[in-house]
């Protein structure tokens, strides 16, 4: 079934980051950070995969990973905006299934990428469908840089806070959290109509743009992968992990 499903991957990779400058071209064990994501999707079965970046030096990296390149422009508020451009320039259906794979998730498990565009594919009445991992975590529920999101019966997205969603009276509870994993798959058409709405207020308090389907009234399915092992490299510390993991796999 896997093998008969059409749908690409985009890779949105801004040279610029707030937290980890320059941190798509950081070395881990031998490769830069951006090549170590496209290795995990080559072993997808993706027809198409694409990275959107505003950086010349990510183009040659990319380019030499052998995938194809798509220079974008440097003044896109998201990765969402920068893939939208690249979808445009590619003349893409608006049917066309596109997972949107973060460039700083260099332990992504291929298999995942699989199961979500399988999702989305089965599931053609939501807008989106997107990734979440049980967390039980104390120090992570409160950590707002670990996004939660609290989900409905049917594993449809209901809200997404940096917050400690839900709140517990009791302290001790630490069931029935998630962490949200900022990977996404919609069709084309759907991702042009998302861009022409402007940031909605709960948008732009939590900073977390995914609310901006919420707020549209669109549905969000949720994958929930148990097993996540991946890591979203943001500072040095994600950068050394990452490094440890993977030099730990290889030998």
């Amino acid at each position: 079934m896997t093998k008969q499903l059409n749908y690409w991957i985009l890779i949105p990779a801004r040279i610029k980051s707030s937290r980890l400058d320059r941190k798509l071209l950081k070395d881990i064990n031998g490769k830069p950070m951006i090549s170590h994501v496209i290795s995990r999707a080559k072993q997808t079965s993706a027809s198409k995969i694409v990275v959107a970046t505003d950086s010349r030096e990510i183009k040659l990296v990319a380019e030499k990973s052998g995938v194809d390149v798509m220079i974008t422009s440097g003044r896109h508020p998201s990765g969402s905006d920068r893939i939208h451009e690249a979808i445009i320039k590619m003349s893409a259906k608006q049917e066309q299934l596109v997972i949107n794979l973060q460039g700083d998730e260099p332990l992504i498990n291929p298999r995942l990428v699989e199961d979500l565009a399988i999702l989305k594919s089965q599931n053609p009445d939501v807008s989106v469908a997107t990734v979440a991992t049980p967390l039980d975590s104390r120090i992570e529920i409160s950590n707002p840089n670990c996004v939660k999101v609290v989900l409905d019966k049917n594993s449809l997205a209901l809200y997404f806070s940096r917050s400690s969603i839900p709140w517990s009276i009791d302290s001790d509870i630490t069931t029935n959290y998630f962490r949200h994993i900022g990977i996404y798959a919609f069709n084309s058409g759907c991702l042009g109509q998302f861009i022409k709405e402007k940031p909605c207020d709960i948008e732009k308090t939590e900073k977390l743009e995914q609310l901006r389907w919420l707020w549209m009234g669109r549905k969000i399915k949720v994958l929930i992968e148990k097993n996540y092992a991946g890591i979203g490299v943001d500072t040095e510390e994600d950068l050394a992990k990452v490094r440890k993991l993977l030099k730990k796999s290889n030998n």
